[in-house]
């Protein structure tokens, strides 16, 4: 017998010809028998926004999962998207799989290269071992930012971690109408149809995959992570949707929290004598608030239900999907949200949410000039953080603290027949890293001790099952921490102790503050002063869990480490050429143009008359700005949130190459942009209102602006017409790139 070097297990006989030969198939892995599964992720969703958990915004399909499964009301999360769904995906705690924080803002430290580390196997890496076919549609964010780059490094896109097929967005956000998108590990364009809107396209690719899996493999499972974009901001919704809650939230935000608390108390979501907290510090009292505000006001909060509304009903398809190709009842489902409600639009809220994204406060008169528009394509809203405060009714706080507002999260799961008790509501403390060794054990599936060759962390979860079928009221979990930022909060058997980090401040100057969960749901009664001792013992033991799970360092940089180019390929490069035909580059992964003093040039190959569209674009409708060409003029234009600088000049037409290009140059008076043919500055425009981080998330494109179009002047993709090869950017002399900021450009004095 010949030994046969590709198949050392090959069981069968191999001579020299095939009748001294016997054939051998392995066994095939089978899935027969085991559920599919589907986890909807539903994102900055507080704990008490859908209607099966307190609120009178319409969820009924959700509602309908609920009554159909068990709701947790214990269930918990991290404070911000990104780790949690770390979390979610890998078992693991956020900072031991490399996720301290959201993508995009690494430390330089193993917890937070802000991607998730090989050794922490997400669930499809288990379940594939098991012939599930697994597919991801909507939000990653678990990458790097400058891999958002159609040339990779492919190595944290969804395809690397497991999944046979992605379709959805890689950053935090996208505009509803024009996303940024790809499919697999390409860039896909935007729909141009009127009527479109990115939870409905995401829907739409999740049942296509689907059907074809249930039509084409049958025999095998399937794994669905659906992760829409829904409610993060912008609060854009789809016309039908703007006014189904019209007049629900005139009474405000206070009377709102108070409703829909009375309601988790009638249904039994919070526990009997759950004492509302007082509003969080900072917040206007809706009697405080001016009447002629009101209406603004009152109108974010309706297209918040609206946009929630709209993904249940976009989620009811998916239902319906499952039932008509008879897996509905093979089907577990859950729905869960990534963290509390956000605070992030700040007092006023606004019609941009880049604006306070970038620090910066919008006032109620330049949202109340574009009230008409809200919700549609030509607004990118946020509400007020007042709403927030309701939406995490009754916890306290939001989105980035580790207080119940920002890490207790709706929970849902639905497999009829296995799930006790229908509609009931289960209290066992649990957290997202519990997640997968739940579905791992429902779907009868080891974890795998290697994937690739790489051994793996243990898994940090436990599972919820027992919950789930009714036989474990009290929980499994016993300890569990959190930390955010420098926020931090620790829970053990009932109790939790829990810390406001403000940056800069000593850690060890920081006041704790003490809660008994078991009997206080809402941390209403800080028992810091009558219990020192216990309340010691748990710092002690953050610390313990803090060493044992990878959190330390402590780091309270937010913006320093957003803007820190250490690490990246470009953290030293001063001039990139963009060749025409490049797919479109994330802002992440170019040069940094928010901020700095650049050059752009492009050489004309001769024009025509009818030479006009865009030569290059960076960013899209709500921040940005764009270099184009139109009825004989070369222009120029900065989108600073809305309000628009325009310098033009006349462009001739002729056979000769003509070099056209802006010099962005920062004064003693702000910064100004000339417009540039020939190296000859042309004409000037001072810019008012400069985008000082981040422009959306649109990147850079090159010969046209296919997605969010920067001007209002065309329409996508606004291709130019001529003849050009490249556009090249150059940073200023001056301007300071050592990979510890963004770029920073010395102000001239001349």
């Amino acid at each position: 017998m010949i030994e046969h070097l590709l198949e050392p297990d090959f069981a069968g006989t191999v001579g020299r010809t095939l009748s001294e030969s016997t054939p051998w198939w392995p066994l095939p892995t089978t899935g027969a028998g085991r559920p599919n599964v589907i986890v909807v992720v539903l994102d900055d969703v507080g704990f008490a926004q859908l209607g099966c958990y307190g609120s009178d915004i319409e969820t009924p399909v959700i509602n309908g999962l609920a009554a159909d499964g068990v709701r947790l009301n214990n269930f918990h999360v991290t404070p911000l998207c990104s780790p949690t769904r770390a979390c979610l995906l890998t078992g693991r705690n956020h900072h031991t799989a490399g996720m301290s924080m959201i993508t995009g803002f690494p430390s330089g430290f193993p917890n937070g290269r802000e991607q998730v580390t090989k050794r922490a196997a997400m669930l499809p890496a288990h379940l594939r071992r098991a012939d599930y076919g697994c597919y991801a549609v909507g939000k990653w964010h678990l990458g790097p930012m400058h891999e958002i780059n159609p040339a990779g490094p492919f190595d944290h896109w969804p395809l690397a971690h497991g999944f046979d097929r992605f379709y959805g967005f890689l950053a935090g956000e996208t505009d509803q109408y024009r996303p940024n998108l790809v499919r697999d590990n390409h860039v896909v364009h935007p729909s141009d149809d009127e009527d479109y809107h990115l939870s409905e396209e995401l829907t739409d690719e999740a049942i296509t995959m689907i059907t074809t899996h249930r039509s084409a493999s049958p025999h095998r499972p399937f794994f669905l992570y659906l992760a829409y974009g829904a409610c993060h901001g912008p609060h854009q919704v789809p016309p039908p949707y703007r006014d189904t809650h019209a007049g629900r939230f005139d009474d405000g935000w206070d009377e709102t929290r108070l409703r829909w608390y009375r309601r988790q108390l009638a249904d039994g979501i919070i526990p009997a004598g759950t004492q509302l907290p007082p509003a969080n510090p900072g917040l206007p009292s809706w009697d405080d608030v001016p009447a002629e505000h009101r209406p603004l006001f009152a109108r974010y909060q309706e297209l918040f239900a609206g946009f929630l509304q709209h993904t249940d009903a976009q989620i009811g398809r998916l239902i319906d999907a499952l039932r008509r190709t008879n897996c509905l009842d093979d089907t577990v489902v859950v729905v869960v949200s990534d963290n509390g409600a956000a605070g992030e639009g700040g007092l006023a809220g606004s019609w941009n949410e880049l604006i306070p994204l970038n620090g910066m406060a919008a006032t109620p008169d330049e949202s109340f000039a574009r009230l008409d528009a809200l919700g549609g394509p030509a607004s990118y809203p946020i509400y007020p953080t007042a709403w927030a405060q309701a939406g995490n009714t009754p916890g306290k706080w939001y989105k980035h603290h580790t207080f119940g507002g920002g890490v207790r999260a709706p929970l849902i799961v639905r497999w009829p027949g296995r799930v006790a008790t229908p509609g009931r509501v289960d209290g066992s403390f649990c957290h997202a890293i519990d997640l997968v060794p739940t579905l791992l054990e429902l779907c009868d599936v080891e974890p795998t001790r290697a994937v690739d060759g790489i051994d793996q962390i243990p898994m940090h979860g436990v599972s919820m099952v027992p919950a789930l079928i009714g036989c474990d009221t009290g929980g499994r979990r016993r300890t569990q921490y959190f930390e955010m930022g420098g926020h931090r909060g620790i829970y053990h058997d009932g109790w939790k102790a829990t810390t406001m980090h403000l940056p800069g401040a000593a850690f060890e100057d920081e006041e704790w503050e003490l809660y008994h969960l078991a009997e206080d749901f809402s941390e209403h009664r800080n028992l810091a002063v009558e219990e020192p001792a216990r309340l010691r013992q748990l710092v002690d033991l953050w610390w313990h869990e803090a060493g044992r799970y990878g959190v330390t360092p402590l780091d309270d940089r937010f913006l320093d480490r957003a803007l820190s180019r250490d690490g990246q390929p470009n953290e030293h490069v001063r001039e990139v050429v963009l060749w025409r035909g490049t797919d479109r580059i994330s802002e992440a992964a170019m040069i940094p143009l928010t901020g700095s003093d650049h050059s752009v040039r492009v050489t004309l190959n001769g024009r025509r008359a009818d030479d006009d569209g865009v030569l290059v674009s960076f960013g899209g409708r709500f921040a940005g700005y764009v270099l184009y060409v139109a009825d004989g003029e070369l222009r120029y234009e900065h989108n600073g949130f809305g309000e628009v600088d325009v310098v033009s000049t006349p462009l001739p037409c002729g056979p000769d190459a003509r070099v056209v290009g802006f010099d962005r140059e920062t004064t003693t008076d702000g910064p100004v942009v000339h417009l540039v043919i020939d190296e000859n500055r042309v004409a000037s425009t001072p810019i008012r209102r400069v985008v000082p981080f981040y422009s959306g998330g649109n990147g850079i494109e090159v010969g046209e602006n296919r997605l969010s179009p920067v001007s209002s002047a065309y329409a996508p993709p606004a291709r130019y017409r001529g003849d050009f090869d490249a556009v090249t950017i150059t940073l200023a002399e001056g301007t300071v790139v050592d990979g510890a900021g963004s770029a920073a450009t010395a102000v001239r004095a001349d």
